[in-house]
């Protein structure tokens, strides 16, 4: 879903669920959405990667906090196929730095990973941490986050803000992978 700052439902939802006085109220929202993407679209990104050895990664949060990080675990199918990473270094600041990210030594990983996000602002973290996966030994990086984080004050989002963005209805069935029906 689209999460357009600093005025609609969807921003306050996902900044209210971070925060120690509010999450209790927007937990439980994310936590919905985050099930119809793991439980109701997961499969889809193996089936397009063509593999059944799949594993998953949280993007962690940089300041500490582990409400998504819970959210993903309460909610996987597969608590196994974790692969835990940690923040290190320097942190994503809007650009791409894989040496932000640390993995427990010598994991194996397999062939496809999906990286689960709750909000993508630029993109960095998760782009990030896909390329520590690859350098790793991933073959393949899916990432799947729950909102898209759009800033008004960035020029290229304004016709998708105005002209795109009011005509798109919410639709749980809508593959977030293919944006139409789920792979076969």
């Amino acid at each position: 879903m689209y999460a357009d700052e600093p005025n609609s439902q969807t921003y306050r939802v996902m900044r209210g669920y971070k925060e120690h006085r509010t999450c209790g109220t927007f937990e439980p929202i994310v936590q919905a959405l985050l099930a119809v993407g793991l439980r109701g679209h997961f499969g889809c990104a193996n089936r397009l990667a063509g593999t059944a050895a799949v594993g998953w990664a949280v993007v962690p949060s940089t300041r500490g906090r582990t409400v998504f990080v819970d959210l993903v675990r309460s909610l996987s199918k597969s608590p196994t196929s974790e692969i835990e990473v940690t923040p290190v270094g320097p942190r994503p600041d809007r650009t791409l730095n894989p040496s932000s990210w640390a993995m427990q030594p010598g994991s194996a990983l397999p062939e496809h990973v999906v990286v689960i996000e709750d909000a993508w602002v630029s993109g960095a973290s998760s782009q990030s941490l896909a390329v520590t996966l690859k350098q790793g030994g991933a073959s393949q990086v899916s990432i799947l986050s729950i909102a898209r984080v759009l800033s008004p004050k960035w020029d290229p989002n304004t016709p998708f803000l105005r002209d795109v963005l009011p005509t798109l209805p919410y639709d749980w069935k809508i593959c977030p992978w293919t944006r139409c029906e789920c792979p076969e």
